[in-house]
């Protein structure tokens, strides 16, 4: 059963009009990236189910036949050492995270209300100040918006200094999992103006944030503590 959209058939097609090897084991996608200028392979299995519960010599089988150095997992659970230990007992080796090191969980089975006293007081304030300011949070899956989306996030990579995807990339990327119904764009408007854009991913009971980027300007209007708090909704 797939609980991410990393484990999804249409994540799987997107990674092979990418250039990689989708491939099912046990009801987890693994997909495979060629080593440049080689006939080896790596393998990846993110966000799949617990290690714990499989059968590796399936996984060992098929990385033989794709001339695989190593299968990497990184498995939908919470940490927890006792299960860490059980990995090293299978034979795994800690190695460092590939897809979000860090998550946090928010519980949207509590009332507008509950969630707004959660947050710190200066969170509540922005998003206040961003609703006076007349900030607009939609979604719109348009041309133009994710044309707009692709300009902000190469000036936020470069404002920022870290790495972007290509543009193929968010294009492929869009492609195949905006018309399964997993991808959105969330839009902040300002002045009539898109200044904020996210991507979320939606799966089952669960709302992901993987992508988005925002203009310097107009940064005083606190669009992004709006867009997280709309984003619930």
């Amino acid at each position: 059963m797939n609980n991410h959209p990393l484990q999804t058939k249409a994540w799987g097609e997107f990674r092979k009009e990418w250039g990689n090897e989708p491939i099912f084991v046990q009801d987890n996608l693994v997909i495979f990236s060629k080593i440049p200028f080689t006939k080896f392979t790596i393998g990846t299995v993110l966000k799949g189910t617990n290690i714990a519960g499989l059968h590796l010599v399936s996984f060992r089988k098929i990385g033989q036949k794709h001339n695989t150095i190593f299968i990497k997992f990184e498995p939908d659970v919470l940490y927890d050492q006792k299960l860490e230990n059980r990995y090293k007992k299978l034979g795994l080796v800690k190695g460092r995270r590939l897809f979000a090191p860090t998550t946090f969980f928010l519980d949207l089975t509590k009332s507008e209300d509950e969630l707004l006293k959660s947050f710190h007081h200066k969170t509540r304030y922005n998003i206040r100040l961003a609703q006076r300011r007349g900030v607009e949070v939609t979604e719109d899956n348009s041309d133009k918006a994710f044309e707009r989306y692709l300009a902000l996030t190469f000036e936020t990579a470069k404002r920022q200094g870290f790495y972007a995807h290509t543009e193929k990339y968010h294009r492929l990327m869009w492609k195949y999992l905006q018309p399964a119904g997993i991808a959105h764009l969330l839009t902040a408007r300002y002045k009539n103006q898109i200044i904020t854009t996210w991507i979320l991913f939606t799966w089952k009971d669960f709302l992901y944030y993987p992508y988005g980027a925002s203009t310097d300007k107009y940064k005083e209007v606190m669009a992004n503590n709006l867009m997280m708090w709309e984003a619930r909704l």
